[in-house]
């Protein structure tokens, strides 16, 4: 087969049989290395032209005024107007993939934490190209065992299949029963290691937790122990105020397996994923205290985070 006619097989299998980097490997007897090379080639060359059609409206001066208000380094506003809410939820996951693709190179550390939005914006990554450097790395213990589809061993496996990547997961759970058991599993070389490398992430995707998610792992007790103290939000094992500064909970740190509060300084693209005006006020003080820097959310959430910030202002509510 000449080297055009191979060209034009290898992006046909790819972009319209769908078939994998490795399925075309097998079937044309060429490496892997090859098929990823002739991939790029095809679209640089304009064999093949990729056209977005994107399944949301991006509010822009919306997007506009947090950058200038909460200092961000991006953000992605999808116009959930006359929008159901499953097609609202798709839109947000669909653009925090998009987004998430585009930051992503071989060699890097992705860090991922749990929750609906953190899997379905995930499950719609769409990989160009193979990343067989790239390390995928749950950030915390986990939460959820009633559906593990949404917590971080299944989320990381995913990623990683998706681009054909390394990644690292945590098998022990968010909250333990107490020190002694965590000081344990912090002894684990597995567990040591792998939160190490969350800790040196190069991109973090996160959900933002209000108040009400607290319940599925916390007891009622604890979460009225953090109301009383002000907490307002939790991302990765950590929660904040109303002015996202970190608060020290030794009653829940002390039982706590996550990455170290360094992932909110040392981690240059902390991506937060929101699309429920319900999370408003956990949302704003992650933007207050620079926890995230960078957001994906939709017009409901984004309205709701001005009106609260306004009016704890002072401001007249407009």
């Amino acid at each position: 087969m000449k080297e055009k006619e191979l060209l034009c097989e290898v992006a046909r299998l790819y972009y319209e049989q769908g078939l994998t980097q490795q399925d075309i490997s097998n079937r044309l007897f060429i490496s892997r290395s090859s098929v990823s090379r002739l991939i790029k080639e095809a679209r640089e060359t304009g064999v093949v032209e990729i056209t977005i059609h994107y399944p949301y409206d991006r509010m822009r001066i919306l997007e506009y005024e947090f950058q200038n208000r909460f200092h961000l380094d991006d953000i992605r506003i999808s116009d959930s107007e006359n929008m159901d809410e499953d097609e609202d939820f798709s839109a947000v996951t669909k653009m925090g993939a998009s987004y998430v693709n585009s930051l992503l190179r071989d060699d890097m550390v992705l860090g991922v934490t749990w929750g609906k939005s953190v899997s379905a914006t995930l499950k719609e990554l769409k990989p160009v190209n193979y990343l067989p450097r790239l390390n995928v790395v749950q950030m915390a213990g986990s939460v959820d065992a009633s559906n593990p589809s949404i917590d971080g061993p299944d989320i990381v496996h995913s990623v990683a299949n998706k681009y054909g990547s390394k990644y690292r997961y945590i098998p022990v759970p968010l909250a333990v029963e107490n020190k002694l058991i965590r000081d344990s599993l912090l002894n684990n070389v597995n567990v040591k290691e792998t939160l190490q490398l969350a800790e040196n992430a190069n991109v973090m995707v996160t959900g933002i937790y209000g108040i009400s998610e607290w319940s599925s792992f916390l007891k009622k007790e604890e979460v009225k122990y953090l109301k009383d103290h002000g907490a307002v939000g939790h991302i990765c094992g950590h929660y904040y105020d109303a002015d996202g500064k970190l608060l020290e909970m030794p009653v829940l740190d002390d039982r706590t397996i996550c990455a170290g509060n360094k992932i909110f300084s040392d981690i240059l693209f902390r991506l937060g994923i929101a699309a429920n005006p319900n999370k408003a006020t956990a949302v704003l003080a992650a933007l207050r205290g620079g926890l995230v820097n960078a957001l994906v959310t939709n017009t409901s959430t984004a309205y709701e985070i001005i009106r609260l910030d306004d009016a704890s202002k002072g401001k007249k509510k407009k």
